[in-house]
């Protein structure tokens, strides 16, 4: 029971398209890390990227795919208002507590070991890409 097929078809289910995301068009893959403990929960789950932009020293997540956005869409010919900036943010910001959100919720997941023969389960860190796609 279990498995990459399992994940997807959970993801598919529980997660759902943030209003505020589509109210601005936001989309992207966010990758969230996590651990699963040696009794199989899932914990330290949190957004580590959104497509290939990380946080920096100096900017959150969100800042940080907010410039790349506003500078991609200057080089279009469109300057964005300080209040379409602050729509995507928040945009940004719900897909990232959406993606986590439904990583929280997962049921207990079997554990990994460090040694498969000794059967001693260890803590595991995992990072799951999530695509928020607009169709």
């Amino acid at each position: 029971k279990g498995g990459m097929s399992e994940l997807m078809k959970f993801l598919q289910t529980h997660m759902r398209y943030p209003v505020k995301a589509l109210d601005y068009g936001v989309e992207g893959k966010v990758f969230v890390q996590f651990f699963v403990t040696e009794q199989g929960d899932v914990t330290h789950v949190r957004p580590i990227a959104l497509d290939k932009y990380k946080p920096t020293e100096d900017l959150t997540l969100p800042e940080v795919v907010v410039k790349a956005y506003a500078k991609n869409m200057m080089e279009q010919g469109k300057e964005l208002t300080a209040e379409e900036k602050a729509g995507y943010e928040e945009g940004v910001k719900a897909i990232l507590e959406e993606a986590a959100r439904v990583i929280k919720i997962m049921p207990r997941w079997e554990p990994g070991y460090a040694d498969k023969e000794k059967k001693e389960p260890c803590t595991t860190c995992f990072t799951c890409p999530i695509n928020f796609r607009l169709r």
